[in-house]
């Protein structure tokens, strides 16, 4: 699914409706081109963010993962790692 999928009104419901019928075993891969049929997304750079607010919000459980092509960097790369495990 993509971002611009999210917008609608149908998805929203369809995330409220997943979480009251304690569908468990449900996985959405979100696509966070930006993009729409219609033009660009709605908003801010922070997609990803409402996207994890909305899904979590309906009581989802999220995973986070974001790549970008080699040589682009989300954040400055260190020489210590830290891992957290709950």
């Amino acid at each position: 699914m993509g971002d611009g999928e999210c917008d609608e009104p149908e998805t929203l419901g369809a995330l409220s409706i997943a979480a009251r019928e304690q569908l468990d075993n449900l996985i959405f891969i979100i696509n966070c081109n930006l993009q729409r049929l219609d033009g660009p997304v709605r908003g801010n750079g922070k997609i990803i963010q409402e996207l994890e607010a909305t899904f979590r919000g309906a009581g989802w459980n999220v995973i986070k993962v974001v790549w970008a092509p080699s040589g682009t960097s989300f954040w400055p790369v260190t020489s210590t790692a830290c891992c957290s495990t709950k």
